[in-house]
């Protein structure tokens, strides 16, 4: 019986990715694929590359060399306009006003979708009100910025998000700072969009096990280079665990 190959989403070749200018990369030779529907997480040091991937892939920085597709299409020959119809990029340090309302903030996702006087039409209010009931948040809507809490503010960056209607999410770190009961509800989240909407989402964390756990693919950047490990073997694997601990740290 022949296996019918799904075409990726996104497909990484050769990739060198690093800021224009330096002596040196930060990674080299990337291969990598996304598939529609994945929940990838990036695991790796401090400074590794996990950020500078994350800008390549919403071209907020260009390739240093190699190439990336987006639905077979280079990435150079995409338009930031065009790139934000297929991805929504949520960063943890997101500059928003304190004074808007938890509504308004979230409904600027809805700016390619209305004129340029942003005039939202009933289909817009609906979408937003959709939103709020899937992140959880409906009770916070009128509230300010300024009056939500950490992990209430990473949902609502995430709804923000998601009311652009986008099939690809990327996510830089959207549970720093946050304690294990808000981490788990945002990845629960993640992991509700990915199976159930079939959202396509690429994140990276320092919560090594809550994360590899509702992964399907781990992207683990070790020496300027990026392996793709069923989330699995990862969990399993002494070996893959000694690149993020440290080989003196596992028994």
């Amino acid at each position: 019986m022949f296996r019918i190959l799904k075409t990726p989403l996104i497909q990484i070749t050769e990739a060198c990715i690093g800021y224009h200018g330096s002596s040196k990369s930060l990674l080299e030779g990337l291969n990598l694929q996304v598939h529609k529907g994945e929940l990838i997480v990036l695991f790796g040091d401090n400074g590794a590359g996990k950020s500078t991937l994350l800008k390549v892939l919403t071209k907020h920085l260009d390739l240093l060399s190699g190439q990336i597709k987006i639905y077979q299409k280079s990435i150079s020959e995409w338009t930031h306009k065009e790139l934000s119809a297929q991805i929504a990029l949520v960063l943890s340090t997101a500059q928003y006003s304190p004074l808007l309302s938890v509504r308004e903030f979230i409904s600027f996702g809805r700016f390619r979708f209305t004129n340029w006087l942003g005039v939202q039409t009933k289909n817009d209010i609906r979408i937003i009100e959709k939103i709020l009931k899937v992140c959880g948040i409906e009770q916070l809507k009128l509230k300010r910025m300024n009056e939500i809490s950490d992990g209430e503010k990473q949902k609502v960056l995430l709804a923000r998000a998601l009311a652009q209607e986008t099939p690809i999410l990327i996510l830089d770190e959207p549970t720093t700072h946050l304690d294990v009961k808000n981490t788990m509800s945002i990845l629960n989240l993640l992991r509700s969009l990915s199976k159930e909407q079939e959202k396509t989402i690429i994140f990276s964390s320092h919560r090594i096990i809550e994360t590899a756990e509702i992964a399907d693919k781990i992207w683990l950047f070790d020496q300027k280079t990026v392996n793709s490990i069923d989330s699995n073997d990862f969990l399993t694997s002494k070996k893959h665990r000694e690149v993020i601990y440290g080989k003196e740290n596992i028994d």
